[in-house]
């Protein structure tokens, strides 16, 4: 990475601000601008990232005539051809339009990384973040709520039987073009960011799930109809070990709307009981109220909320 390269405007005076890299000498500075944080915290989010192998080579800057940084935005490579797109919150509407330049600079960016979805997550209290996501290029998908719950204890009753003609089949490897195949079909008419669907492959969201935290396959259980594959829940222990995520909770059209999405959660908590960790955790779109009845009735509470914004960088997909 060389100093402040790759600008946007590369001939004669700049029509407005210079979207480039920071480069090392500036550094510090552009993640200053993107924490809004003094130097140290700066220096210690630069030391996570080299010990965390995080790359920043999707950091881009926009710098004014003086040479200012105005804003920072970073994108943060994820497996399945993903990435989570951070940009420094915007203070006023100019630094809202310069954001989303620079937004949309970094995602033309990780594009040609061959990085297929950007993704950021903003607070709803922040509206000019959100504006800017849109400026830069993005679309609003949802509205999530982050819930959780205790992980249940070795004794803890969880009550939620499987119909008859329902059983479990735990995950396996061999399993992956099953799974693949399945997800497609729990998409249809789904209710849990509808709009997701179109523009991931199978293969890249499996890929996302396998390494969402750290995989644990003998917590993924397909929902069997006979031999076809009608459901699908999936947990994963968090990167620090400290909390239980369920990654993925889904049926296909036919299996919903008699009680068997409230019995494959419980089949789902079952496997987790007496488990070291002292959460389990989710997030849920707002508007999937048959999912959020369902955690509730297990004791998930919500914690946050977080709009969730995509940018398609596939266009076969998008």
């Amino acid at each position: 990475m060389t100093d402040e390269a790759t600008p946007k405007h590369d001939t004669g005076r700049p029509l407005g601000p210079v979207i480039a890299h920071p480069g090392p000498a500036r550094l510090v500075e552009a993640i200053q601008r993107l924490l809004d944080a003094d130097a140290k915290r700066a220096r210690r989010f630069l030391a996570f990232a080299e010990k965390s192998g995080m790359g920043l080579e999707h950091l881009w800057c926009a710098f004014d005539e003086a040479r200012s940084i105005r804003a920072t935005a970073m994108g943060a490579l994820n497996p399945g051809r993903t990435a989570m797109l951070f940009a420094s919150r915007p203070k006023t509407r100019d630094d809202l339009k310069i954001t989303g330049e620079v937004i949309d600079a970094t995602c033309r960016g990780l594009r040609q990384a061959d990085v297929r979805l950007a993704q950021s997550l903003i607070p709803p209290e922040n509206p000019l973040e959100a504006e800017a996501c849109l400026a830069g290029g993005m679309e609003r998908i949802a509205m999530l709520t982050y819930m959780e719950r205790s992980v249940p204890r070795r004794k803890e009753r969880i009550e939620g039987q499987l119909p008859p003609e329902l059983r479990v089949e735990s995950y396996h490897s061999k399993h992956r073009a099953r799974l693949e195949t399945l997800l497609a079909e729990t998409y249809r008419d789904t209710l849990d960011c509808p709009g997701l669907a179109r523009l991931r492959t199978p293969s890249d969201v499996v890929d996302g799930h396998i390494s969402s935290g750290i995989f644990k396959p003998e917590w993924w259980s397909f929902l069997m109809n006979g031999e076809t594959p009608v459901g699908i829940s999936m947990m994963n222990l968090s990167k620090t070990k400290e909390s239980i995520e369920l990654v993925y909770l889904g049926l296909t059209p036919e299996a919903r709307g008699r009680g068997t999405g409230r019995a494959l959660m419980a089949h789902a908590l079952r496997k987790v009981c007496g488990s070291p960790q002292k959460t389990v955790v989710l997030a849920v779109d707002d508007t999937n109220d048959p999912a959020r009845r369902i955690y509730e009735h297990f004791g998930f509470r919500c914690t946050a909320r977080r709009q969730a914004f995509v940018r398609s960088l596939d266009p076969d997909l998008s």
